[in-house]
């Protein structure tokens, strides 16, 4: 061989162990440095994902929260406002005086209107009041605004309403079964 064919394959030799050598650095960057760099840097894209969405929930929850406080505070303020007088469990004549003449008045035909045995808890009791009759779907749903709205009836409950007929057209006469619940004061203990 040759001077400067020999010179010539060790320049090639050199350039091929400059080359694997810049190979073996890159790859020694790459697997020592870059790819445990790159997947922290994954793990970290993931945590700030995850706090976003709390803190999404977060203020969503503190806007529920306040929403229901502020909710609180009218019913607190209406309650305050607003105290329910009980009347006395011997006054169930007037009540269901009161309650037949609402039936009249929404043009509902009452079959019967029974009070039931007063169930006393510790501060009022409670007197149950079944009432079955006819009537039409819109005169069912006249009573049963006019028993939501009325501050005569503010001491009446609805436990249960029930239906039977054809309720599709509302001028056809349907059955109704009513189960009010009267809140009176707490009868005297002997």
């Amino acid at each position: 061989m040759s001077d400067g064919a020999t010179n010539r394959w060790r320049h090639w030799q050199i350039d091929l162990v400059g080359v694997a050598i810049c190979a073996a650095v890159s790859m020694g960057v790459y697997f020592l440095m870059l790819r445990p760099l790159s997947e922290r840097n994954r793990a970290y894209a993931a945590e700030h994902a995850q706090l976003i969405q709390q803190r999404e929930q977060s203020v969503s929850v503190a806007e529920t929260c306040r929403s229901l406080e502020e909710e609180l505070e009218r019913v607190r303020t209406h309650a305050g406002h607003e105290a329910l007088e009980l009347r006395d469990p011997d006054l169930i004549n007037e009540v269901l005086a009161s309650l037949a003449d609402l039936s009249r008045q929404t043009r509902l035909k009452i079959d019967q209107m029974q009070p039931m045995p007063v169930a006393q808890v510790e501060h009022f009791a409670m007197v149950p009041v079944h009432v079955r009759g006819t009537g039409t779907i819109r005169d069912c749903a006249r009573l049963l605004r006019r028993l939501h709205q009325e501050p005569r009836f503010r001491d009446i409950a609805v436990r249960s309403f029930d239906i039977s007929g054809d309720p599709r057209s509302a001028m056809a006469k349907i059955s109704f079964r009513l189960v009010l619940t009267w809140y009176t004061t707490a009868e005297a203990k002997p």
